[in-house]
């Protein structure tokens, strides 16, 4: 089964309506209870950032067309159960969904079952729709091994064949393509930023070398993102600066996804590297950092626990920290000597 979501991310995911507590039913589709009291009431108050809305959305597109979205009144155990036996069998790029991303999607829809219910200790949000939403045994997390992300050797080879390979992209209009992917590889592999992050960041974030990512784009986070552009990355950024607007010029990210990764696969190919996706910086840039100072690297990810985030919040000074710790990030190629075009 190759299923796709029903609603286009930037298109038909209509704008969420707070409603009265009065005029919620359990006559009400899950989808409409997300869009109508879950976001506007339980997430969005809380802070939650628009990726997460999204990835409600996208697990909420999954429901309505694998269970034809029926009123939640009428969603019993083996409308589940049968949901996530349809789930499994979605395909993504010629394979079916992972393990994981069927937890993903199903930890989204037995919360917002929840949430229909009574309020109790356990679920404050419940709106009392339903006496005793629908439970059942969902599936289980798969602990994986991580996945490798890429050598320095692989970033300089690379960074090599640009200036012969880098095609111009319809989408970035002028910005000359050797540039502009040299931007972009070095800016992932300083910085460890998400795909979904990175592309729409904005020159009026950033302030010297530091980047300040608003709350509303990051995962995670009630603060956004302090983050620190060392000097390579700032000379990569260098040429294809502007006074404002989006940093990489790509409009609407997620979109056109797809013909970036064709161009991100022929570079590599071209240069002889492993064909990973944009995630593979990160991990990359996750234990390079990780070797030089381990607490840079959750402050630039994102990944700070909770003795730490007290510390980082209150005391410590996390642009000295960043600082310090990023310029000492090894560089695929002699890249601190020369520039390459």
């Amino acid at each position: 089964m190759n299923q796709t979501p029903l609603s286009v991310f930037w298109g038909d995911d209509p704008p969420p309506a707070p409603r009265a507590p009065s005029e919620l039913s359990a006559e009400m589709t899950l989808v409409e209870f997300f869009h109508h009291y879950a976001w506007p009431d339980c997430l969005a108050t809380k802070g939650d950032c628009e990726l997460t809305r999204k990835d409600y959305v996208r697990s909420l597109d999954y429901w309505a067309r694998l269970t034809g979205n029926p009123p939640i009144s009428q969603i019993t155990k083996r409308t589940c159960s049968q949901f996530l036996r349809l789930l499994r069998a979605v395909e993504f790029r010629g394979r079916p969904i992972s393990d994981n991303t069927v937890y993903k999607h199903w930890v989204v829809v037995e919360r917002l079952l929840e949430w229909t219910g009574p309020e109790s200790r356990s679920v404050r949000q419940g709106a009392d729709l339903v006496d005793r939403p629908p439970r059942i045994q969902g599936p289980r997390r798969v602990h994986e091994e991580p996945k490798p992300g890429y050598s320095l050797e692989d970033l300089w080879h690379w960074l090599q064949v640009l200036p012969d390979k880098a095609r111009g992209i319809p989408a970035l209009h002028t910005t000359e393509p050797a540039a502009w992917w040299r931007a972009i590889i070095l800016t992932f592999y300083n910085t460890g930023m998400r795909p979904g992050t990175l592309f729409r960041i904005r020159w009026e974030f950033v302030h010297g070398q530091t980047l300040r990512v608003p709350r509303e784009m990051v995962k995670g986070t009630r603060r956004g993102l302090l983050l620190y552009l060392n000097r390579p990355a700032m000379d990569a950024l260098e040429p294809i600066r502007r006074p404002a607007g989006l940093v990489f010029r790509w409009e609407r990210w997620p979109k056109g996804e797809s013909t970036l990764r064709n161009h991100r696969d022929r570079l590599q190919a071209a240069a002889g590297v492993p064909r990973l996706d944009f995630t593979a910086f990160r991990r990359t840039f996750i234990t390079e950092c990780g070797k030089i100072s381990p607490l840079a690297m959750q402050l630039m990810t994102g990944h700070v626990g909770l003795g730490l985030r007290m510390a980082a919040e209150h005391y410590i000074d996390a642009g000295q920290i960043l600082a310090d710790a990023l310029e000492k990030m090894p560089q695929p190629g002699p890249i601190r000597q020369r520039m390459l075009f």
